[in-house]
């Protein structure tokens, strides 16, 4: 009994450190699944209108973009190389990791893992949607109650309040990763 336990405790013990030493990591079809959602563009760009370079003084109604959907630092007149683009795409979905890393408390499969941080790397997270991956039955906002795919395929379908086909097809092709292991 007791060399069963101590089994056991070793066995978790090098679960739980496995685990901590390891995180889990996008595949290439997952970046590549990002990647193509976004598209790779040099300047910096209104996403209302992604045609338009954005030049310093120029109206911007929806988010400042470069790249491979990078919004953080850009800067109107900007333009990249597709490899520095790369570079920040690939800093965006570490940060994207670190969070579904963070907020994920249950076991993912790799498709299940990319379809998070595909979605991460696009809104910035979804605590709700957290709670739904992480076993609650419904969530509710607004009034409503949502369950998983309601919440996946509803939310985040808008840029500054607009509604964007682009996001719609993004999160429909997100959820069915998640759900079917099926990359688009």
């Amino acid at each position: 009994m007791q060399q069963s336990v101590k089994i056991l405790f070793a066995t978790a013990l090098f679960l739980l450190l496995f685990k901590r030493t390891n995180p889990m990591k996008t595949t290439p079809a997952g970046i590549d699944f990002i990647a193509g959602h976004e598209g790779f563009l040099p300047y910096a760009y209104d996403d209302f209108n992604p045609a338009k370079y954005i030049m310093p003084g120029d109206p911007i109604q929806g988010t400042l973009t470069i790249g491979y959907g990078h919004t953080a630092t850009v800067k109107p007149g900007q333009r990249i190389t597709e490899a520095q683009g790369k570079k920040l795409l690939a800093q965006d979905i570490q940060a994207a990791e670190n969070w579904v890393l963070k907020n994920i408390k249950v076991d993912l499969r790799p498709w299940q893992f990319d379809a998070l941080v595909s979605h991460a790397f696009n809104t910035g997270g979804s605590s709700n949607l957290a709670k739904l991956v992480n076993g609650a039955q419904t969530v509710n906002f607004g009034g409503k109650n949502y369950n998983l795919g309601q919440w996946w395929t509803q939310s985040y379908i808008t840029s500054k309040g607009k509604p964007f086909a682009g996001l719609q097809r993004r999160r429909n092709e997100e959820y069915k990763l998640y759900t079917e292991n099926f990359y688009t």
